[in-house]
């Protein structure tokens, strides 16, 4: 999700809330593959402490890493369901591992997971990923 499609869904959040009747969504800010980060959160940070030296740096590194221990974006053991409709595609091969450890993580026991993705137990070739016309068959 860009920061425009974010800002879109949240600005829309209260008009589809009250066609709807109900009011079950929460938009946050994160990479899929690490839900601990809250973008939102990194972004504060950012507004008030200017990023000049490694030192400055280093201090934002450990304010991400606290963070993540003390405000995750995602709880642990917290989601029923995660549903996919070619977001996991999105990430890339290296990324992928992560991606599912953090899905493991935030599940709650004998939570699921809904994937219209493409998935492959093998490594796709690159000349597939490359080709633009599988992309919209979501194949990466």
């Amino acid at each position: 999700m860009t920061d425009d499609m974010l800002a879109l869904a949240r600005k829309s959040q209260r008009e589809v809330v009250e066609k709807l009747g109900y009011d079950n969504i929460d938009f946050r800010h994160g990479y899929i593959q690490d839900i601990k980060t809250d973008l939102d959160r990194v972004a504060g940070y950012l507004e008030k402490n200017n990023i000049n030296s490694a030192t400055d740096y280093k201090h934002l590194n450990e304010e991400i890493e606290r963070l993540k221990k003390e405000l995750p974006l995602i709880e642990d053991n917290s989601i029923d369901v995660i549903v996919s409709n070619c977001v996991l595609n999105l990430v890339s091969d290296d990324k992928k591992h992560e991606l599912f450890k953090e899905m493991f993580r935030v599940l709650k026991v004998g939570g699921r997971i809904a994937v219209s993705d493409i998935v492959s137990d093998e490594i796709s070739p690159e000349h597939l990923k490359n080709d633009t016309h599988l992309w919209s068959g979501c194949l990466t």
